[in-house]
């Protein structure tokens, strides 16, 4: 709730008038975001590991070919997921993969079935064999983890392991083409039909002696007992009772021999759900939607613990709810949002966002310290988006094959000039309705030279950078700085060779960085007319670990603040590994000393139009005050070289 407050208060503070003007904004000087970003709707995922902090750890390491949903091993120390056709186990951190082809004759057919033994050394899932007449032939496989050997059964699938491993139970055909639940030895022997499906897959009782199959319990051996009123979807931890659908509507649960029938909530709706993701873990409480959207756990007589609120209603939500396995957080996942909420406090975090960052389904990690998903992050090319200060309403106003980088507003808040690195680079002005210009094709840049470019493949020479007035537009280069004219494209070059130019707010001085003499480089700042002497700042030495002095200190991402008191950059340095963010630093123009150096290192630094808030690019895009304090982050926004509309002057009063 905290976190939404903020964010609330920064829209209402960068989306109206600067903090000295009563008039609100005219429409186009809303304050919007800019930024380069490659958020592309068919985006591959990746498996990640998302800590409850937000920060994640990909444990896939390349793109995976199907939106596939990852299984930790009950012990944590693996992890399983579907990729290419193939099934590949990775170790907890995502090292030592291994990629398994499907058994002979067959492809691996649906990953949502994969699962694993207790013991953590098998996998069973459903595997394809091919079409026939009737559909599509499936078969259940058993993998041996360690030595790679795959066991299968004919005519089967949604395979579910009996609590001690030893079992498997899945749907399969008898003869006639009936679908029946069966129950074999884990090497495919004793395979034998117990009852008719109903219509749903087994589940396990904890004990390992019953199966729950839609209104029946079916004990391994022994007759069935029918639960009247009741379609079963899941088993309280202790085995002594059933949770499921209402036949007369809602939530209700009965006794394990058919008996004592208890409404729960007569208005609940009731989803997908699984074996673990209506009732706790502890077997105290369950999770629901009610029939007005909102989202509530409740005790198992029906009194109300914790109502979230109303979320969107079907179709625009898919809810899926799964408990972590201390029964004090539920896992949420809804038009690939996925966000964690606290049984205790109330409190729902944001984990990622957005329908291509979250694709597939995720689930706890084994000890419930992260969650495991498959996330479409960023790779490939990069266009020209923008986006409200909160991070909704992201649209994308420029698009081509070549990667694009630093889109920087016009004075009036109209046009964004960016650097497209096609061949040659060009400099490209478009307003937001999409409508664009070339001014500018030159060699920034040699090619050949890779220590310009990062992994966007965007280049270390920085954005480009507007004139006060509008009628310049300065451009880092290799050679001399490049000034362009706004409105013919006629350029001429000025001063050396710098990169990351940075007009000043009143367009009186250009800042700028050079090369210096000891290795490193300076931030310097020039009068655009000659009048006045250029003062300059040494970025200074950066230090590892072990307080060994690299070389000097490289400028990045320079820019003002609206008030031209302070200049911001960020200091790179070089290592055995190649560039690193080492501090964002913060300059009083007045003394040429250093204010402040706590913001978060390593990106592009822009101030909002009354100077009160800075934004910072990267996977997640943070939002902090002007002396360094994080407001919020706006998880999965991924904005390179983000920049603040400016905000429209208001009127004067009318006397």
């Amino acid at each position: 709730m905290k976190r939404a407050l903020l964010v609330a208060s920064l829209t209402v503070v960068c989306s109206g008038a600067s903090a000295t003007g009563s008039a609100a904004s005219k429409p186009g000087c809303n304050g919007l975001l800019a930024f380069a970003s490659n958020r592309i709707e068919n985006a591959n995922p990746q498996i990640f590991a998302v800590s409850l902090d937000g920060s994640r750890t990909n444990l896939s390491h390349r793109p995976l070919l199907e939106n596939e949903s990852p299984a930790p091993s009950p012990d944590g120390r693996r992890v399983a997921f579907r990729s290419g056709g193939q099934l590949v186990v990775a170790d907890g951190d995502g090292s030592h993969t291994h990629r398994f082809r499907p058994p002979r004759g067959s492809a691996i057919y649906d990953g949502q079935s994969l699962e694993w033994a207790p013991d953590s050394g098998r996998l069973v899932l459903t595997a394809l064999t091919g079409y026939t007449g009737q559909g599509s032939g499936k078969l259940v496989a058993v993998l041996d983890v360690n030595s790679g050997t795959w066991t299968t059964f004919d005519d089967g699938w949604a395979p579910r392991w009996s609590p001690d491993g030893s079992t498997i139970a899945f749907v399969g055909l008898a003869p006639g083409n009936v679908q029946m639940v069966f129950v074999a030895r884990r090497d495919g022997s004793d395979r034998r039909a117990v009852a008719a499906t109903g219509g749903a897959a087994p589940i396990w009782s904890p004990d390992g002696t019953r199966l729950l199959i839609g209104t029946s319990i079916v004990p391994i051996d022994g007759a069935p007992a029918t639960l009247t009123g009741v379609f079963g979807l899941a088993w309280t931890p202790d085995g002594t009772r059933v949770l499921g659908s209402s036949t007369a509507g809602g939530l209700a649960s009965m006794a394990a021999d058919g008996g004592d029938l208890r409404v729960i909530a007569k208005e609940a709706r009731l989803g997908e759900y699984g074996r673990h993701e209506l009732i706790s873990p502890d077997g105290h409480l369950v999770v629901f939607a009610r029939a007005d959207s909102h989202v509530v756990v409740a005790d198992l007589d029906g009194r109300v613990v914790r109502d979230f609120g109303a979320w969107p209603p079907p179709p625009q939500t898919f809810w899926q709810p799964q408990w972590s396995p201390d029964s004090s957080k539920i896992l949420l996942w809804s038009d690939g949002k996925v966000l964690v909420s606290y049984v205790k406090t109330g409190e729902t975090r944001l984990l990622a966002m957005g329908p291509t960052e979250s694709p597939g389904q995720p689930v706890w990690s084994a000890d419930g310290s992260s969650v495991l998903d498959a996330i479409a992050d960023t790779s490939g090319n990069t266009d020209i988006y923008v986006a409200k200060p909160d991070g909704t309403g992201v649209r994308r106003v420029y698009a081509d094959r070549a990667p694009e980088s630093g889109p920087a507003w016009s004075p009036d808040g109209k046009r964004l000039a960016f650097l497209r690195y096609g061949s040659p680079t060009s400099l490209v002005v478009a307003d937001l309705h999409g409508h664009s210009r070339i001014l500018l094709r030159t060699r920034l840049i040699n090619p050949a030279d890779t220590t310009f470019y990062s992994v966007l493949g965007v280049t270390g020479l920085g954005p480009p950078t507007w004139s006060a007035d509008g009628r310049t537009i300065a451009v880092g280069s290799s050679v001399r700085l490049q000034l362009v004219d706004a409105r013919t494209g006629k350029t001429h070059g000025w001063g050396a060779a710098a990169a990351y130019p940075a007009f000043s707010p009143n367009g009186r001085r250009l800042a700028f960085a050079m090369p210096n003499t000891a290795g490193g480089e300076d931030v310097v700042v020039a009068s655009v007319h000659g009048r006045r002497s250029t003062w300059w700042v040494r970025a200074g030495k950066v230090w590892d670990d072990q307080d060994s002095a690299y070389e000097g200190g490289l400028v990045r991402n320079l820019t003002w603040s609206p008030d031209g008191r302070r200049l911001a950059f960020t200091r790179f340095g070089v290592g055995p590994y190649g560039e690193f963010g080492d501090s964002t630093r913060v300059l009083d123009t007045h003394t040429h000393r250093i204010v402040a150096t706590s913001f978060s290192s390593g990106e592009a630094l822009h101030w909002s139009p009354d100077g009160r808030f800075v934004v910072q690019g990267g996977a997640d895009t943070l939002i902090s005050s002007s002396d360094g304090r994080l407001l919020t982050s706006l998880a999965g926004l991924r904005a390179v070289d983000p920049s603040w509309q400016p905000l429209c002057k208001p009127r004067p009063a009318t006397p």
